[in-house]
């Protein structure tokens, strides 16, 4: 298309004139430098700043491309190209610096395993949804599951879909036992034995399904002797190459308006290049170490 213009502008006595060419490729090129410069000084300065200096980052994008307008702009007039070279320049320029600012630094997100963020679960995947997602695996650590067994028939779903002879569903929860249990109900003002009841009904309803209905259902307890020793992550593993990460707040009562990572492994099992592989260790050695529930 951009051919067929230049050839009608210059058929119909236009303003596109090999000078006016050259310079739209000199805004380019000059607005490239600007971006990648512009871009280096910022992000040594916010790497050298404090976290909430990267706010800065986000406001550096529209400034930039103001520049780019300004630019292109006089470039066009020096040409002589009036505005229809002046258009296809900062078109272009804009194109090529939006990949860079959007697309660019999400390619490097995800090739590192971190392919989308819910700012809160409940407006993102939440606790039904990942449910329905489970096709041919599911792994589980969190406190309780408590939030998956809210929803009793599409976690029974995603377990038969998941669960076979050879391949478990694994729950690794808190032992309902734990001191820390009641520790964090007081935190949170309610009776002391509220969350310790409300695990063990969790345990209670995976065991039924395990032991009643015949799923391949694997259960494991944890039991930390401090809160400094509480798994701190909360991790749904699914389909063998994404995990949905989020952390705890003990005796708050904010999962659901916590962010919620979405973390995948690329070359299938044992890729050691994304998050999903250092995250999966993780669980697998808390999974050996923690006592088995029959």
């Amino acid at each position: 298309m951009f051919i067929q213009i230049l050839a009608d502008q210059t058929e119909n006595g236009g303003s596109f004139t090999r000078n006016a060419i050259f310079w739209a490729i000199v805004a380019n090129f000059l607005t490239q430098i600007l971006m990648y410069c512009g871009g280096r000084f910022v992000r040594k300065w916010i790497a050298s700043s404090t976290p909430t200096v990267g706010r800065i980052w986000i406001w550096s994008k529209p400034v930039i491309f103001t520049i780019i307008f300004v630019v292109t702009t006089c470039l066009s007039f020096a040409s002589g190209g009036k505005w229809q070279t002046f258009w296809i320049a900062f078109t272009v320029g804009s194109a090529i610096s939006s990949f860079w600012f959007l697309y660019y630094p999400t390619i490097r997100l995800a090739n590192a395993g971190i392919v989308g963020i819910d700012s809160h679960i409940s407006k993102g995947i939440d606790y039904k949804k990942s449910l329905n997602l489970c096709k041919n695996d599911l792994f589980f650590l969190g406190v309780g599951a408590a939030k998956l067994n809210e929803n009793p028939k599409e976690l029974e779903a995603a377990i038969r879909r998941s669960a076979n002879p050879a391949n478990p569903v694994k729950f690794l929860l808190c032992s309902p036992t734990s001191p820390q249990l009641a520790a964090f109900a007081s935190r949170a003002g309610v009776d002391k034995d509220t969350y310790s009841r409300a695990v063990e009904a969790s345990i209670k309803s995976l065991k039924n399904l395990r032991d009643e209905k015949n799923l391949n259902i694997e259960i494991r307890l944890y039991n930390a002797s401090s809160e400094y020793l509480m798994p701190k992550f909360r991790l749904m593993f699914i389909n063998g190459d994404v995990c949905l990460m989020s952390y705890t707040i003990f005796g708050e009562g904010l999962e659901r308006n916590l962010p919620q990572y979405w973390i995948r492994q690329w070359q299938g099992k044992g890729d050691k290049t994304t998050l999903y592989y250092a995250l999966n260790m993780y669980f697998e050695q808390l999974w050996m170490s923690s006592k088995i529930m029959k």
